[in-house]
């Protein structure tokens, strides 16, 4: 898998590349095979992160869910067909911790992104839907969402608002 993985277009996530002039590294950057497997490790790792750097419960409960339903939706959208790379930038900035998601996977519908309404659910248990709450969770929880697809590459940013003790304002 990880031979396959070397011979696909680079898509810009091997991190070789340095920051714009005047920008410094994130707080976390990680590069991980899109496979649920690895996201589950990255969010691990982004917890434990996030933690070290004085980023309060509420605000890494909440990253970690946005973070999960985007990246599982990667794995599972993007790269139905195929194996790919994705490519997790995460920074704090004044309104909290601004996130970037690339991925070399298919293009979203419509290259745009999915709205954030509830699936239609009916009034019985066994018609609720199995999926289709995720874009619900992530609007809800990340502001100024934006979604661009740059030649092979998806890229995805929005920012996870803090207030000042750390904790998340999405709440």
């Amino acid at each position: 898998m990880r031979q396959r993985l070397a011979s696909m277009p680079p898509c810009h996530l091997n991190g070789q590349h340095p920051p714009p002039a005047g920008q410094s590294r994130p707080l976390i950057r990680l590069r991980l095979v899109g496979e649920t497997e690895a996201v589950r490790g990255a969010l691990q790792r982004v917890s434990a992160r996030l933690a070290a750097d004085g980023v309060g419960q509420d605000a890494r409960e909440v990253a970690e869910l946005a973070l999960a339903e985007a990246m599982n939706n990667i794995v599972e959208h993007a790269f139905a067909d195929r194996p790919g790379l994705v490519a997790l930038d995460i920074d704090r900035c004044a309104a909290g911790l601004c996130v970037t998601l690339r991925d070399n996977g298919r293009r979203m519908p419509r290259s745009t992104l999915p709205p954030g309404t509830l699936p239609a659910c009916g009034t019985c248990t066994d018609d609720l839907p199995e999926g289709g709450f995720g874009w619900f969770l992530i609007h809800a929880l990340a502001r100024n969402l934006s979604y661009r697809r740059i030649g092979s590459c998806n890229r995805l940013h929005f920012l996870l608002p803090e207030d000042e003790g750390g904790n998340s304002a999405a709440g």
